[in-house]
């Protein structure tokens, strides 16, 4: 599953009626990002703690906290009835 889909999934009632949408990429945008971990897993012992899912669910929520706040919306230029 592609992360934008596992990401509505995962947001749940909050990402009902969300959609994807496509926009033009920037000229200087890499085309995939496919980060490589084994160096640091080679140089530091490190691998990653967390699971893609429970990743998700922790950057939503924060995403969500940070928008109910109305005057950060308001900053941000976010329309009121969104998500």
């Amino acid at each position: 599953m592609h992360l934008e889909k596992r990401i509505l999934v995962t947001g749940g009632a909050g990402f009902l009626g969300s959609r994807i949408i496509q926009e033009p990429l920037p000229q200087d945008d890499p085309r995939q990002r496919r980060p490589d971990i084994s160096k640091a897993n080679q140089a530091l012992s490190w691998t990653p703690r967390t699971r893609l899912k429970d990743g998700l669910i922790q950057t939503i929520a924060y995403f969500e906290h940070l928008l109910s706040d109305q005057s950060l919306r308001a900053s941000l230029n976010v329309d009121s009835a969104s998500p």
